[in-house]
């Protein structure tokens, strides 16, 4: 289940998206937003009531989440097949949302700001125009010190440079401060419903106990599956599975140019690649073996990867305490993790090891104390986790509820593909 933050947060930049989406389909050219489309910007292609929803405003959003993988709506189909119009689809429902709730804050009375959240948003929007100008200033500053032939007073051009901004994109300060204050009001609506929402020491007891039984289920049904899942980044563990250990490594690295060289050269000639990684590994293999003939003296391991260790994940927290934690999923690479698995037992140290990096010189530092974590340890993340999900169950059904109650219209064959829907 989502995060809670993460849901308002999509909400606002939803907001933020659409409305100056909007804003700048009235200012700009009149183009099509997907060159590829029919559908004019104007388009009316979903209604909340009396609000629309336009193609233009649509395919701004869409294309905002695209961008990242460098695709637009034209190439969608190509990548998500016959889910190409569900991705479509969620989008349109999260704008639909939006218009939902701008809807209802009227009937709630909380459409209008009071004079403290006027200045919270006029600061945001100064910040805003702040933010570009120091853009646009950084970016004068650089051409100057790359040409010293140029002749330009600072201050003027990035006056000038700046005004071009705001007629080429139509964000101006009047839809910018509408942009803020709408979310400013989705804000409020959402604060309405949810903060209401408690937990009590039993529920939270109760959810720990079955996040418990579950996790433990989990890793005695499939051991891989737990470990990766307890490395999650948004995992909530209350069971420490067996199935993985820490490491630290001494590094000794190819240097950068070498390395981009005989990756960008593998692409072409695998052979002439690996025979540069072999030369690499000669000119390293030196130091490393003086740096092993200490480790097997018994020199301090840490001490030995602060003088010679290449690799910046070992001096960071939590490396620098901890080490690597390895399991058959994790993503480090092959040599690495086999030779670290390998090790039998706390405290010993592999031979030089080769991997696209270099020489590791991989210690078995420690193992996990497998089993339940102590509910008071947990108590305080299980309650936050509990609580976020009560507010996202509440939210989402009273947006459905809301929703139900409006008349919605939306025109999906102005936005499908055809392809996708014959797939």
């Amino acid at each position: 289940m989502k995060h809670l933050k993460k849901i308002l947060a999509l909400l606002l930049a939803l907001t933020l998206l659409l409305s100056l989406g909007a804003c700048k389909k009235k200012e700009g050219t009149g183009d099509d937003a997907d060159p590829g489309s029919t559908v004019a910007d104007d388009t009316v292609v979903a209604k909340v009531n009396d609000q629309t929803i336009t193609y233009g405003e649509y395919i701004d959003v869409l294309n905002s989440y695209l961008q990242n993988y460098g695709l637009t709506d034209a190439y969608l189909d190509q990548f998500l097949g016959d889910q190409a119009n569900d991705f479509r689809d969620s989008i349109m429902n999260e704008l639909v949302s939006q218009k939902v709730i701008l809807e209802q804050s009227k009937a709630l009375e909380l459409d209008t700001l009071t004079e403290e959240e006027q200045a919270d948003v006029k600061e945001q929007v100064d910040g805003y125009f702040s933010s570009i100008k120091e853009s646009i200033k950084a970016e004068v500053e650089e051409e100057l010190e790359a040409d010293e032939s140029l002749e330009l007073d600072v201050d003027e051009e990035v006056e000038k440079r700046f005004n071009d901004f705001i007629e080429q994109s139509g964000y101006t300060e009047e839809y910018v401060t509408q942009v803020y204050t709408e979310s400013a009001i989705l804000s409020k609506v959402y604060a309405s419903i949810v903060d209401p929402v408690t937990v009590t020491d039993e529920e939270v007891k109760a959810h720990y106990d079955e996040l418990l039984a579950e996790q433990q289920k989990n890793a005695e049904e499939d051991l891989d599956t737990a470990v990766s899942d307890y490395f999650a980044s948004d995992a909530l563990n209350v069971y420490v599975p067996s199935g993985f250990r820490y490491v630290k490594h001494i590094l000794i690295k190819i240097p950068d140019e070498q390395y981009t060289e005989i990756n960008t050269l593998r692409a072409d000639d695998e052979e002439a690649a690996d025979e540069l990684y072999e030369q690499e590994l000669e000119k390293l293999k030196p130091k490393a073996e003086e740096v092993l003939a200490k480790v097997k003296a018994g020199e301090d391991f840490d001490k030995l990867i602060e003088e010679y260790g290449e690799d910046p994940g070992m001096t960071t927290e939590p490396n620098k305490s901890q080490g690597y934690a390895v399991y058959t999923n994790a993503s480090l690479v092959q040599e690495f993790k086999d030779a670290a698995l390998a090790l039998d037992k706390v405290g010993d140290t592999t031979e030089l090891v080769a991997s696209s990096y270099g020489y590791h010189i991989i210690k078995f530092v420690s193992e996990p104390t497998v089993g339940p974590i102590a509910f008071e340890t947990v108590k305080s993340t299980v309650s936050d986790n509990l609580l976020n999900s009560k507010k996202v169950e509440l939210w989402n059904a009273t947006v459905t509820e809301w929703r139900e109650g409006m008349t919605v219209e939306i025109h999906t064959d102005l936005f499908h593909s055809e392809a996708a829907d014959s797939e």
